[in-house]
């Protein structure tokens, strides 16, 4: 598995190409504990990297430049 970093550019790599993916397919495609993905995603989140847009249910992630 990748260090911090490189695994959250895999994330926001993973999510310019399917922005509608669950954490869960994530942890899958990537090998990570459900823990790992969360915690990633809520840091790239307040970094201003990653916004949530819509619902949990049926929203997507947008990936900011």
């Amino acid at each position: 598995p990748k260090k911090g970093a490189e695994r959250k550019q895999a994330i926001l790599a993973i999510l310019v190409e399917n922005s509608t993916i669950t954490q869960a397919q994530l942890m899958k495609e990537m090998g990570l504990t459900r823990k790992q993905v969360q915690k990633d995603m809520k840091e790239l989140q307040e970094e201003g990297e990653l916004v949530r847009e819509g619902t949990n249910r049926s929203g997507r992630w947008v990936v900011k430049d």
